[in-house]
């Protein structure tokens, strides 16, 4: 799955809490049945930095994010909110590209707040796209084993939790089929196997809680054809080929390659094939 889509998926975030449920309310101030609730961000006595993290929690272009985390780390150095400020601007580094410096600012954000799978799910994927696979394969299986221990955070509402869980744990999963798959490859003889049923057991967990996403599906085909089984290949990569994007030409070479080496013994055309 693409770290810059799943980092603007997962803007939304909590703060760290000590029980299983994360209870700590949303950043913003907001009125419940008449009466105010108060929030982190009530507690912050400087008007400075109140308004600096509001501009800052308002922003959307991702340049502009990064700028502004970047100020509000060198200007409150103190900040009871720097976690979050270093997890934005993480996060738009992941939007514009800069993974270097995406790594960095994340790992100042899990510093101060490690619980977070909102940040550990998409710097897995930019930690997998570096080739950092022990670091990819830490971050899923951290995130994972957080989304199971804790509530939602309070900053995403119940309805929305459910949907977004899942696919933070999809992708969890599609990391960790990808770094399995990659080891597989430099892998010896009697490794090999293992490494690619690894890749598979993760890639069809990543395809049962999300089976729309068309990267886990071409990557799931191409591990079952590595492991001798090109029927479920062919039906993982038939649904990578169907799926807008830039894995379907890809996605519809091995079948064409399946089925021009069987042309002789099938008399189905290709796409009935």
């Amino acid at each position: 799955m693409n770290g810059s889509v799943l980092g603007m998926l997962v803007l939304e975030f909590a703060l760290a809490g000590v029980l299983r449920c994360q209870a700590i309310d949303t950043i913003l101030f907001r009125e419940n049945v008449g009466t105010k609730r108060f929030t982190i961000i009530d507690q912050v006595t400087d008007p400075r930095e109140r308004r600096a993290f509001l501009r800052l929690y308002g922003a959307r272009e991702p340049q502009k994010r990064r700028k502004l985390a970047e100020e509000f780390v060198a200007k409150f150095p103190q900040s009871w909110l720097l976690a979050q400020a270093y997890e934005i601007g993480a996060k738009a580094c992941i939007d514009l590209d800069d993974y270097a410096a995406a790594l960095q600012l994340g790992a100042q954000s899990l510093r101060l707040f490690p619980e977070n799978p909102l940040l550990l799910v998409p710097l897995a994927n930019t930690q997998a796209q570096l080739k950092q696979s022990r670091a990819a394969e830490e971050s899923s299986r951290l995130a994972l084993e957080y989304l199971d221990q804790f509530d939602r955070p309070a900053a995403i509402t119940a309805a929305k939790w459910p949907a977004l869980q899942a696919e933070l744990k999809a992708s969890s999963y599609f990391v960790l089929g990808r770094v399995a798959a990659a080891q597989a490859r430099h892998a010896s003889s009697s490794e090999k196997h293992a490494k690619l049923l690894e890749a598979e057991n993760s890639l069809m967990r990543a395809r049962a809680l999300n089976a729309n996403d068309a990267e886990a599906a071409y990557l799931l085909g191409l591990t079952e054809l590595s492991l001798g089984k090109p029927t479920r290949a062919a039906l993982y990569l038939a649904h990578a080929q169907r799926t807008p994007g830039p894995l379907q030409a890809r996605a519809l070479e091995s079948p064409r390659r399946m089925y021009d080496s069987q042309i002789h013994q099938k008399g189905d055309s290709f796409d009935a094939y």
